[in-house]
């Protein structure tokens, strides 16, 4: 009879992040107020972290993982009338968070190499910064940030789920959605 093992390992990648909910409030109305000029894009950075996979079955396992993992929102703006294009005016703000997450997935794989994962996380709040620019002609007129961390809960909870493909080498690709409550 073959025995399953317990395996460990990293992983790295790209997050796209976005925000929602009471705390882009605030953003999405300088958005609105600006009537155009400013517009929000999803931040994009990255996380890194590591796991242990403990099969219950061939087929099923459980995967509790540890990740460092930067958020964030971007609001951007280009100040666009046509006889002053020349001064290339702009401004920025950039809330960046940093996360420790906890995941805890349910991973099934239905058949060889594909697995579906879904379960609990709890991400903890690191830092959150404002990082704020405004600049003409190349020239910066402001950089400034600050710390937005004891304006946020510390503290949240999430659920993460997505579907990636196993190859027989142990290289993983993945895909996953994050959602914290």
């Amino acid at each position: 009879t073959a025995q399953a093992q317990i395996t460990k390992g990293i992983h790295a990648g790209a997050a796209v992040t976005n925000w929602r909910g009471d705390a882009s409030g605030t953003l999405n109305d300088i958005v609105k107020a600006t009537n155009g000029f400013f517009q929000t894009a999803p931040k994009t950075s990255f996380y890194v972290g590591g796991f242990v996979n403990i099969p219950v079955t061939k087929a099923v396992s459980i995967e509790p993982g540890i990740n460092y993992t930067q958020k964030g929102y971007t609001l951007r703006g280009d100040l666009a009338i046509d006889k002053l294009n020349f001064l290339g005016a702009n401004a920025g703000a950039k809330v960046e968070l940093q996360y420790i997450d906890i995941p805890i997935v349910l991973k099934v794989q239905p058949v060889k190499g594909l697995q579906i994962f879904a379960g609990p996380q709890l991400p903890y709040l690191l830092k959150s910064n404002l990082q704020v620019d405004a600049g003409i002609l190349g020239i910066s007129l402001l950089k400034r940030s600050v710390d937005l961390t004891s304006n946020f809960n510390r503290i949240d909870a999430g659920v993460t789920g997505g579907i990636g493909y196993r190859f027989t080498n142990g290289l993983r690709i993945t895909g996953s959605y994050d959602r914290g409550l």
